[in-house]
């Protein structure tokens, strides 16, 4: 899979390094007592296959992210929707292993039209236990930031999508600086 490509027909295209990406946090899976992201938040075997689930928040929808929320929560009486992490995906995008190589990929993952702001971080390649764990920990830094849902919600309402907001000219644009 390739960052540079769309990855299905649900998917508003690939998912650009100026976009904000969200990670709902849950307690006490997600984080400890003092509030803190514990490192198990982002599981290894996520970032090695299936992905670590993101929402870019250009395209992400309310009734979605509630939904999601609903469902997590409603398997385990002591699980609680703690908040929202933003994170710009040139951040993660940045992060680099021990040989200076990028670390990660951000890929679209719309499996269906209603989930169309679906995203996911992988490894960029594989590495050994060690390594993925330290990795693991460069980007749990970076998710530094729980916002409450309600001000995400507010802000989600007064999101447009890049193709309707811009001339074709910023949007080339902002491919150009993507691949740079």
């Amino acid at each position: 899979m390739s960052e540079r490509t769309k990855q299905s027909q649900f998917s508003p295209g690939p998912v650009l390094s100026e976009e904000t990406l969200l990670r709902i946090v849950y307690y006490p899976a997600h984080i400890d007592d003092d509030g803190k992201l514990k490192p198990e938040a982002i599981p290894t075997q996520d970032l090695n296959s299936r992905g670590f689930s993101v929402y870019r928040k250009l395209y992400a929808k309310r009734e979605k992210i509630t939904t999601v929320i609903d469902t997590y929560v409603s398997r385990k009486a002591e699980r609680k929707c703690r908040g929202i992490s933003p994170i710009l995906c040139k951040t993660v995008r940045n992060i680099d292993d021990k040989e200076s190589n990028k670390a990660f990929v951000v890929l679209d993952a719309a499996d269906t039209l209603d989930n169309e702001a679906h995203a996911e971080i992988k490894y960029s390649r594989a590495y050994g236990r060690s390594e993925q764990r330290g990795l693991r920990l460069k980007l749990k830094d970076q998710f530094n930031t729980i916002l409450d849902t309600e001000s995400v919600y507010a802000e989600l309402k007064d999101t447009v999508p890049l193709t309707k907001n811009k001339s074709i000219w910023a949007r080339i644009l902002s491919f150009i600086t993507f691949w740079k």
